[in-house]
């Protein structure tokens, strides 16, 4: 019993971790890739179209340099399910509020408190622009 509660012990052995990971350990697998965004004026079947070419599951809605909203699959999902001509509307009819935005030092406990059922996502500003984290980026940095 005396083992768990001696943490150069635990340590040695791979059970502690004293290494803390920031937002920029979280982005460096895809720190080199442009952010795909969608506008406001934007056809909800465009957003789908880019969600579904790129493989992501929320995209930032900019305008003029300023992140103004955000579409999730989940939204549009509900979306769809009780107006399938949903997808004839523009993005800034059925967007929801802009993704958080933390530095490159935000923790990973900083970010996981940004992040709920009605937030899928964080953006981080870097030195080229900005990046996404997604929960799947956080549960791949813890585990």
């Amino acid at each position: 019993v005396g083992k768990i509660y001696n943490d150069d012990w635990m340590r040695d052995r791979g059970f502690l971790n004293d290494e803390k990971k920031t937002a920029s350990d979280l982005i460096k697998g895809h720190r080199d890739l442009p952010l795909v965004t969608v506008s406001p004026g934007e056809l909800i079947s465009h957003a789908v179209g880019k969600m579904k070419k790129f493989g992501i599951s929320q995209i930032p809605v900019l305008e003029d340099s300023t992140f103004v909203g955000s579409l999730d699959e989940s939204k549009i999902f509900q979306l769809m399910v009780d107006d399938r001509s949903v997808v004839d509307k523009k993005v800034g009819d059925v967007m929801s509020a802009p993704f958080p935005v933390v530095g490159m030092k935000a923790s990973i406990a900083e970010i996981s408190g940004l992040i709920s059922k009605d937030v899928p996502a964080v953006l981080v500003k870097s030195e080229s622009g900005h990046q996404i984290i997604t929960r799947h980026d956080i549960i791949s940095g813890i585990a």
